[in-house]
């Protein structure tokens, strides 16, 4: 990472908070990294060294609201190496998306506390309940897909003005 202090530092000016990140990488040596969409752009390649170093996992987040961020998901997917897993933090829209290799959603505790709630699984503790989101996850059909071909222009046709 020595070799890219410098471009971190002029990437500093970015939105986002990714020196804190780095230094929770430092704190947690067992997690892995994640690149957030607010990171500059060149911070990807230390992270995916840093995931080379800590099990292969990088992670990857989107600031709410995620929707619409589909080109900015393939970008940075195809920026990441073969062998790296891909975790998609709360992306499960995306899991159509040929690189991400797993996702969490940020409602599967709540899932799991509303079946408390039902009379009939109300003799089932949290874990209990838990284990049937995460049966639901795991039978849940997922779809890959490549990116939609991009539509011509209006003036795509149109002659640069070069006329023979």
């Amino acid at each position: 990472m020595g070799a890219a202090r410098g471009r971190r530092r002029r990437a500093g000016r970015h939105p986002g908070d990714w020196r804190r990140s780095l230094r929770n990488y430092e704190a947690f040596p067992g997690g892995f990294p994640t690149f957030h969409e607010s990171d500059p752009p060149e911070l990807l390649d230390d992270l995916v060294a840093m995931a080379r170093e800590r099990g292969q996992w990088l992670g990857l987040g989107l600031l709410p609201p995620r929707g619409a961020k589909e080109s900015f998901v393939r970008r940075t997917l195809a920026r990441i190496p073969e062998g790296i897993h891909v975790h998609g933090w709360a992306l499960r829209k995306y899991t159509h998306c040929r690189r991400i290799d797993s996702v969490d959603s940020t409602n599967w505790w709540r899932d799991a506390m509303q079946l408390r709630t039902v009379p009939q699984l109300a003799h089932l503790h949290y874990g209990e309940c838990l284990e049937i989101v995460v049966k639901r996850y795991q039978r849940w059909g997922r779809s890959v897909r490549d990116a939609a071909p991009e539509q011509p222009g209006l003036f795509s046709e149109v002659a640069d003005g070069d006329d023979d």
